[in-house]
């Protein structure tokens, strides 16, 4: 059993790789590939949750706001989602300040941050709303696991800074 969406990951990848080698079943690694994106496509609405409780506790502490919020938001778009699951707690003033402390360090920028969650949610949407018969029909590009295991490595880089941005900007004040 994994522990870790990296190890999760990781033995998604190792499948597909044996498949590929092994196996004359067409179907199968894209099956595969689908799976490791929709487990970091999932991996990614939890951290966000994550941070909308954690930001909820270093604020305004209401649980039952913070069920509200998360259940009534269903993706990881930044605009659309986290950042609007945010803005309930910080306010637009204050979410600006923090996407500009997170920007400070020159790692990382709300920009990139948007498209590469931009590109995974629509890669996402693709597969996730399609069967594979129709996936294949319509020629959607379906990337290798090794893909979704170096999108895991950059994403949860800017995930990280953005939630160390969030602790330093909360702590500031």
């Amino acid at each position: 059993m994994a522990n870790s969406i990296e190890d999760t990951l990781t033995t998604i990848d190792a499948w597909f790789k044996e498949t590929m080698e092994t196996s004359a079943d067409a179907d199968r690694p894209n099956l595969l590939s689908k799976l490791a994106l929709l487990e970091l496509c999932g991996w990614i609405e939890g951290r966000f949750d994550e941070m909308v409780k954690h930001v909820n506790s270093l604020t305004i502490n209401d649980e039952n706001l913070t069920k509200s919020v998360i259940k009534k938001t269903n993706g990881f778009e930044y605009e659309n989602h986290l950042r609007k699951m945010l803005i309930t707690y910080l306010g637009e003033f204050s979410l600006r300040e923090l996407e500009a402390h997170f920007e400070a360090d020159q790692t990382s920028t709300i920009e990139h941050f948007k498209s590469t969650l931009g590109t995974l949610w629509t890669k996402r949407c693709s597969l996730a709303h399609a069967d594979l018969v129709t996936n294949i029909a319509t020629q959607t590009s379906i990337d290798a696991p090794s893909w979704t295991i170096n999108q895991h490595k950059s994403i949860s880089k800017m995930i990280n800074r953005y939630k160390a941005a969030i602790d330093e900007k909360l702590a500031i004040q």
